[in-house]
């Protein structure tokens, strides 16, 4: 038997009102759960893009360092293969000594920076930009250009120079802060910004004392360049401050890190990471 008009009522004003609570509370919660994924996506993707980062800089600088001291088919050693104040970077291999970096200490909150050169051929003839040399410049032991002990007629035109140095460009991001960015400078071409988000670089050589072609000893530019040992290094050792591109904590955190021999401290929203490698310069092996 169903109800007479009479009999049905509606809500009440008081359960109108819970009803309505009840509902934003939801909706809170959904929105907080939400929200709270959003970030934890924002957060991890940073996270993926700096190992991504540093991964790409430590590819790079060992792939192009590990050509210090490449003599080419020609089989003519190399000297001053890690580059430093006493090397004169001249020839038609380079476009402008201003393209290329000695290796030296950062002073300050400032990177290190480290170059080397070797000598090109035909399986190895590119810079760090991937800038070719000129081919008539490549000696492959069929071109006339080279003599019979397969040299070039020129000696200084038969180097290519590659350097790296931390800096920064026009790129922002999304506080319209300088983005750090990993560069190469080469004697083939204007520097060029390889890899983002590369904050802090510093750098130590390999010594052999002993004539055993293993390091004895790590060293700063600095003190490779007060014992004059630049033509002793076996290895060459690099650390990485890599930096998240955007914000990533809610406020300011105050951080420190040690690279190598050099301690670096930040106050701001930023999430950092350290990574090292050690390189071996193989071609000084005989």
């Amino acid at each position: 038997m169903g109800l007479t008009r009479s009999q049905q009522t509606g809500l009440s004003f008081v359960e109108l009102l819970i009803s309505m609570v009840i509902g934003i509370v939801i909706l809170g919660g959904i929105l907080t759960v939400y929200m709270a994924g959003k970030r934890s996506y924002s957060d991890s993707e940073q996270l993926v893009v700096m190992d991504e980062s540093a991964r790409s800089a430590i590819d790079i600088l060992r792939r192009h360092l590990e050509h210090a001291g490449y003599a080419s088919i020609t089989g003519m050693p190399v000297t001053d293969y890690v580059l430093n104040s006493n090397n004169t970077i001249s020839g038609n291999s380079v476009n402008s000594a201003n393209n290329v970096k000695i290796s030296v200490d950062g002073s300050g909150k400032e990177s290190d920076i480290v170059g080397i050169r070797f000598r090109p051929d035909d399986r190895i003839h590119t810079d760090c930009a991937e800038n070719d040399l000129d081919e008539n410049l490549i000696c492959t032991g069929f071109k006339t250009s080279c003599n019979t002990s397969n040299t070039l007629a020129s000696d200084n035109i038969t180097f290519i120079y590659n350097s790296f140095v931390v800096k920064t460009n026009s790129e922002e991001n999304n506080v319209n802060d300088k983005i750090p960015l990993l560069y190469c400078q080469s004697s083939l071409g204007p520097s060029v910004a390889v890899v983002q988000g590369i904050e802090k670089m510093q750098v130590n050589y390999g010594i052999d004392t002993d004539g055993d072609r293993v390091a004895d000893r790590y060293l700063t530019a600095t003190e490779v360049n007060t014992e004059d040992l630049w033509n002793s290094i076996k290895t060459i050792q690099v650390a990485l401050l890599v930096r998240s591109r955007d914000y990533f904590y809610p406020t300011a955190q105050q951080e420190s890190f040690t690279l190598l021999d050099k301690a670096f401290v930040f106050t701001d929203r930023y999430r950092r990471a350290v990574y090292k490698t050690t390189i071996r310069l193989r071609n000084l092996e005989g």
